[in-house]
């Protein structure tokens, strides 16, 4: 099984832009389908991004790229956006009802709607480029919309794009009938610590565990072994 993921815009393509935050769609986009792959990874699904980074690729360049790698479903990851700051629903899209790309959108749809309590947009056909020219049934996931305040504030916290990287993870896994195991971060002694943010993204990213099944031991020093452990697995994502 190989899920194709791709992270909208990126590069000199920002997508949609929040002015009074300066919030890019390039960068959450990036943000959020990077934890669907670690998600995804962490259960042992075979991942490929169509980019890792904040560089352009052309539409046609990731098609190629998921085509190539003949993924068997690909999840494009969006932010909405709108001339109306009314509209905060989540959305997922798709080229045409009655296959397995709309089985994929109503499981995505249910947990997205489920994990950040928006508005339902429910499943849409759309003649978009990635769900029209990709082999394997795509889905584009419309990810609420950056032109409302109060929704951009929440789509640029760690915790919103940690919720909605799970709710694909969840609906991926339930298409793809395996169960959805979620990384354990309910370390005891993070829970209001000042790096708690950077700490659970260490963790979630494989760079470092816990001390035992509740501890983390965040104020304690690092040894020189540790360090080593760290440097080669931060060295391991690079490649």
């Amino acid at each position: 099984m190989l899920i194709g993921i791709d992270p909208g815009h990126g590069g000199t393509d920002v997508g949609a832009v929040n002015d009074q935050l300066n919030v890019q769609e390039k960068n959450l986009t990036l943000g959020i389908a990077t934890r669907f792959q670690q998600l995804l990874e962490f259960n042992n699904v075979s991942t490929i991004m169509t980019r890792k980074k904040d560089e352009y690729v052309s539409l046609q360049r990731r098609a190629e790229i998921l085509n190539n790698a003949q993924v068997n479903y690909v999840i494009s990851v969006h932010v909405n956006s709108s001339t109306s700051t009314e509209p905060n629903y989540l959305s997922s899209h798709i080229v045409a009802k009655g296959g397995q790309a709309e089985q994929l959108a109503e499981k995505i749809q249910e947990h997205l709607v489920k994990s950040i309590g928006w508005e339902d947009g429910g499943v849409r056909v759309n003649n978009f480029f990635m769900v029209r020219e990709t082999d394997a049934p795509a889905v584009l996931a419309e990810l609420g919309f950056i032109s409302k305040l109060d929704i951009a504030k929440q789509l640029a916290e760690d915790d919103t794009q940690r919720a909605l990287a799970e709710a694909l993870a969840q609906g991926v896994m339930d298409q793809i009938e395996q169960k959805f195991n979620k990384p354990d971060n309910s370390f005891t002694d993070i829970e209001g610590h000042w790096a708690q943010t950077e700490i659970m993204w260490a963790i979630e990213n494989g760079l470092m565990n816990g001390v035992s099944d509740n501890s983390f031991a965040p104020d304690e020093s690092l040894t020189r072994a540790q360090l080593a452990v760290v440097l080669k697995r931060f060295y391991q994502m690079l490649i």
